[in-house]
């Protein structure tokens, strides 16, 4: 099993594309029900701050898991484990009733682990906005969050 971790897990693509993942909506009910899981009712996530509400960087951040599970998971692989983030950018607020995706999923690195169990993987993932109504092109949405997140997959 550890030779064929380490023939196909370093180097590795999982998911390498440019297609963007579906729509997950970001309303007021959910960035409500954000703020009480993490006990952080700051003013600028309420229904009634100044300019409408943004949405927790941790909320955004959180949604990389349900934006990505469908693209990122090797054929091999019986299970991933979030192992950590080396690097995340809350490039812009996402404010309420905004919708986010993953776009540009990339395998920065993949290595077989040490004990043979499986591979540990870096992606760079990007959330973006949903495009708004004066954009010139549909298709352009402004980058909300870069992170480069470490997921371990086990064979």
């Amino acid at each position: 099993m550890a030779a064929y971790v380490a023939e196909n897990a370093a180097g590795a693509v999982v998911h390498a594309s440019d297609d963007a993942t579906p729509w997950i909506d970001v309303d007021q009910r959910r960035i409500d029900a954000f703020a009480t899981c993490a006990n952080d009712h700051q003013y600028i996530h309420a229904r009634d701050a100044p300019g409408g509400a943004i949405a927790h960087g941790f909320l955004t951040l959180s949604l990389l898991t349900p934006a990505t599970a469908a693209r990122t998971t090797p054929a091999w692989s019986t299970r991933a484990v979030n192992y950590g983030l080396n690097r995340v950018r809350f490039v812009r607020p996402v404010r309420a009733g905004a919708r986010v995706r993953a776009r540009a999923i990339k395998i920065v690195a993949a290595r077989a682990l040490p004990d043979a169990a499986g591979a540990e993987t870096e992606y760079l993932v990007e959330l973006e906005t949903a495009p708004s109504a004066s954009s010139a092109s549909a298709e352009r949405a402004e980058l909300a969050l870069v992170a480069s997140w470490i997921v371990r997959h086990y064979v």
